[in-house]
Formats: structure tokens, sequence, C-alpha cells
């Protein structure tokens, strides 16, 4: 029997793709952990560039948003947050979560820019009318 190599993810940025389509990857998800524990009104997120920040916020969405809770939860099966324990994984589909990237936000001008952050919005809002 042949077994498929896994890829490096080089350019992806969906936490699900990655989980499911059998990607290397770094487990990230004791960030999770460290957020609940933390309990900050705010966390800013610093990163340069390609550095892994909308991965982040995608694996962050995957866990807490309650679209498709019983689904996404398997995407945390065996990684570091499912190993902390029950008491982070009962955090896991508790919230309404709002995914937001500004990544398509990108003019020489700032009329197209207002444009392009204007469509942004409008996608977001017809998705959570």
């Amino acid at each position: 029997m042949q077994t498929r190599e896994r890829s490096i993810p080089v350019g992806i940025e969906d936490f699900k793709t990655l989980v499911t389509e059998g990607y290397y990857f770094i487990d990230k998800t004791r960030f999770i952990k460290e957020l609940l524990d933390n309990q900050g009104i705010v966390t800013l997120i610093t990163r340069p560039r390609r550095f892994g920040k909308t991965l982040s916020l995608s694996m962050l969405h995957y866990f807490f948003t309650r679209e498709n809770a019983e689904e996404n939860r398997r995407l945390f099966a065996g990684l570091d947050i499912e190993r902390a324990g029950e008491k982070y994984m009962q955090e896991q589909g508790s919230r309404p979560v709002v995914f937001l990237t500004l990544k398509e936000v990108r003019a020489n001008k700032p009329a197209v820019m207002m444009d392009l952050l204007a469509r942004i919005l409008q996608r977001l809002y017809k998705r959570y009318r």
C-alpha cells in the first residue's frame, strides 16, 4: 500500500484545510488556552508579514464559532488544546464569531481602497444578517 506524503502548506491560511487535507503544521492550539487563561479585554496579535496571523485567526474562528461546532470539534482532536483538558474544550463552539480579514484591500488610490473595503463589509453583512 502506498502512502501519500504530507506537503508543506505554503500560502494556506485556512485551519480546516490544513488539518483535513493532511498538511504538515505546527500545533499552535496552545494559544487558545493562553487566551482563555489570560482573559484579556483585547488581544493584539502582531507578527511580520507571512508569519501566520490569518491562519491563527482562522484557528480561533473554528474553535470558538457556534457555526458547525460539532464538525469543528473534530479538527482539534489530538491537538494541544484537547490535551489541555475538558475545561478548555467546553469553550469550543461557545461563541458567535465574525471573521474579517482585510487582505483583499490593496489599492494605490484611497477611493479604490474604500470601494474594496465596502465590498468586504457588504459580504460580511449579508452573511451575518
